[in-house]
């Protein structure tokens, strides 16, 4: 495909207009195209397809050989663009279809780390009713309460306590969730693990 004929069919992808896509998408090949811009972080038309919540071009793109488990250039697979953006209508057709749930970007991430640090808690049930693994820890030690505090989801926070993800592990600084406990950007979190 030609750079012109990707980007039509990547703009389908986003707005799920399955009509045009057909045009373009008509073989593996095709389905595994990717869009390489400095706005969209190399995308193929099925991560595209997840962050929109595309589902009807997510499952026209599966049936042409797109490959659910396949990264960009930072280990992003159509699961961690679905966590990005919190869409979780395209999520059963990627794990229908072996999409890896414990899939890792180059840091270790996994689409649990990513959704909790977005504070996607839609996302996050839907992932933990499908055996995602709540303790997962990226390749600092890092796990989803650390990415949530990071970011001051307050309500993700709680809720992963409330679904009793580790609170004591230390990550590769030696830093703890205790520790974080005692930053002052963080004063809220000593309240919640306190219950």
């Amino acid at each position: 495909m030609d750079k012109k004929s990707i980007q039509e069919a990547w703009e389908a992808v986003r707005y799920d207009n399955i009509s045009t896509l057909k045009n373009y998408v008509n073989s593996k090949e095709s389905a595994n195209a990717k869009l390489i811009s400095d706005r969209n972080h190399c995308h193929t038309f099925l991560m595209a397809a997840a962050a929109h919540g595309a589902v009807q071009c997510a499952k026209y793109l599966i049936e042409q050989g797109a490959d659910v488990n396949m990264k960009n250039f930072h280990g992003f697979t159509a699961l961690h663009w679905a966590a990005f953006t919190g869409s979780t209508n395209v999520v059963p057709i990627l794990l229908e279809n072996q999409a890896d749930i414990e899939a890792r970007t180059a840091d270790g991430k996994t689409p649990l780390h990513i959704a909790a640090f977005r504070g996607q808690r839609g996302f996050i049930e839907l992932i933990l009713k499908n055996n995602a693994d709540i303790n997962s820890v990226d390749a600092d030690g890092h796990n989803a309460l650390y990415y949530s505090v990071s970011a001051n989801q307050q309500a993700t926070t709680d809720f992963l306590l409330q679904n009793n993800i580790v609170t004591d592990q230390v990550d590769a600084q030696k830093v703890s969730i205790s520790d974080l406990a005692n930053d002052p950007k963080h004063k809220w979190l000593a309240a919640m693990l306190e219950k």
